[in-house]
């Protein structure tokens, strides 16, 4: 069976959402799935999605990390490296900039559209920070400017604190042909993770980075 929504926009002037119940194998058997694709008005596919409902298995803690306080200040929107506007920025330290980069983020959490955007466990403007991580860890260690384009699996443990501070570790990084593909993790202060997104895909582009000065110094 097929459920449709249409939803008025300004760009594209019109969405169509479209959700597939259907099944998926996971650890513990077969789980229920729904495979959700938004079309604009031509057809063409915007978004794709699949949301699984499975038991959750405990997640250890992250280990290793680095106290708050013990880092640099960052200058990431107002250098180009970030674009966003006050309200989403959150990232505020940089703990560890290696390879497995560690940040620390502190944002009071804003109810977009009355909220809309929102569900258990996730928020839209919180949730932004662990993408912002991604071209955090782009600009340190190759020099670029990039865009995120996929985010492979999403895990929604537990909510992200409004208005406290908590960590944000990028590991996992492996080329890709367009760019490369991390992991992201949001945890407590002491590990225990919030959220994590896995294979996040990000990819450079041409003159990226002269948008995002411009941008950021629009904002400032």
């Amino acid at each position: 069976m097929t459920h449709e929504l249409r939803t008025r926009v300004t760009q594209p002037s019109e969405l169509r959402l479209t959700i597939r119940p259907g099944a998926v194998a996971t650890a513990d058997g077969t789980s229920q799935a729904y495979d959700v694709t938004l079309h604009d008005e031509t057809g063409r596919p915007r978004y794709r999605a699949q949301a699984v409902r499975a038991k959750r298995s405990p997640t250890p803690p992250v280990a290793d990390l680095p106290r708050l306080g013990s880092g640099r200040p960052v200058t990431y929107y107002e250098d180009g490296t970030l674009f966003h506007g006050p309200s989403l920025r959150g990232i505020t330290e940089v703990l560890d900039s290696g390879e497995r980069m560690v940040l620390a983020a502190q944002l009071a959490d804003q109810r977009m559209a009355s909220g809309a955007w929102h569900a258990p466990a996730y928020t839209p403007v919180l949730a932004d920070l662990l993408l912002q991580a991604v071209l955090v860890w782009a600009r340190e260690h190759r020099g670029e400017a990039v865009l995120p384009t996929a985010v492979g699996e999403v895990e929604l443990i537990a909510e992200l604190p409004d208005g406290e501070p908590f960590l944000l570790v990028v590991d996992g990084v492996a080329e890709t042909s367009s760019g490369f593909r991390c992991t992201v993790t949001a945890c407590a202060p002491d590990g225990r993770v919030l959220q994590r997104f896995r294979d996040v895909e990000a990819v450079p582009s041409p003159g990226l980075g002269a948008k995002f000065r411009s941008a950021a110094a629009d904002r400032s």
